[in-house]
């Protein structure tokens, strides 16, 4: 109690506000600003390399990052890439990275009407960026319904994914819902949709400040650092298996992401992670998720 109520002294807020909507964004924490002000007497572009200011940054930036990695319990076979806009920012990535995300004009401009579209399953209990955003998208989209015990109906699902078994299949499912806190049991759910050569996507936004997700039953993780206690500011994060990422092309090919420009060619860099970086990336944003 006396350690809970030295992290309460520290909250940033009005001490006659009681705060009830961390499921929507944490508050901010002294101690992580403190950290952060310290940090910004030596901040710089990381694109820079030559000022020892930058060559600081850099190293925080990387650090961050393998911090990020070890804290989620995450191995060596995913990337994590820190999406701009929260969990919403790390699913549009990943349909950037699987060809389902398109703008409207584009489809528009095309009048594409794709064949063969890869199939998406979404839960009972999907907040509006892991439903609309795939309904948008270039895929076909099914709801899995609730069972009679308000749980992620399985049967339901193995029966879909039976009659869908020839199809690229792509599940995505949120680990708790938003509203009432009821888990998925996405252990299970792993396993069915591997049986089937699927990719399953979780979606820890709700989760993440109470339990770490194990990455043996996960092929991409959506993540909202900024629901956590002193998370304001951050990014979000994607973390998705390597073995999903095969494009030698960036999604945005920007500055950062080349090794040679000339007036007719261009080389793209090898790490993935940077060449998904392109600009300046949100090098605050990072350090402060992490």
């Amino acid at each position: 109690m006396v350690k809970l109520r030295q992290i309460r002294k520290e909250i940033i807020s009005n001490k006659n506000i009681i705060y009830f909507d961390y499921t929507a964004s944490g508050q901010a924490y002294n101690p992580i600003e403190k950290r952060i002000q310290k940090i910004l007497k030596t901040y710089a572009n990381t694109h820079s390399e030559i000022s020892s200011n930058a060559i600081i940054t850099s190293k925080l930036y990387e650090k961050a990052r393998k911090n990020l990695k070890k804290n989620l319990e995450i191995d060596s076979s995913f990337y994590l890439i820190p999406a701009g806009t929260g969990a919403t920012g790390a699913i549009k990535k990943f349909q950037e990275l699987m060809g389902i995300y398109i703008p409207p004009r584009t489809r528009k401009r095309y009048k594409i009407e794709p064949i063969k579209l890869p199939l998406v399953l979404i839960g009972p209990y999907e907040h509006h960026s892991n439903e609309i955003s795939f309904r948008e998208g270039l895929c076909e989209v099914i709801r899995i319904p609730l069972d009679d015990k308000d749980c992620i109906d399985l049967s339901c699902l193995e029966k879909k994914l039976k009659v869908n078994k020839d199809r690229e299949i792509i599940a995505s499912f949120s680990v708790a819902s938003n509203v009432t806190g009821v888990l998925s049991d996405y252990k299970s759910i792993y396993k069915m949709i591997k049986k089937y050569n699927g990719i399953l996507c979780l979606d820890a936004a709700a989760i993440s400040p109470y339990l770490n997700i194990d990455c043996n039953y996960y092929d991409v993780l959506f993540l909202s650092p900024h629901k956590l206690l002193g998370g304001v500011g951050s990014c979000g994060l994607l973390v998705i298996k390597k073995e999903l990422c095969i494009d030698e092309e960036p999604t945005f090919a920007g500055g950062g992401t080349v090794t040679y420009v000339s007036r007719k060619s261009h080389n793209f860099i090898d790490d993935f992670e940077i060449k998904e970086d392109a600009g300046t990336p949100g090098i605050m944003q990072l350090i402060r998720a992490s």
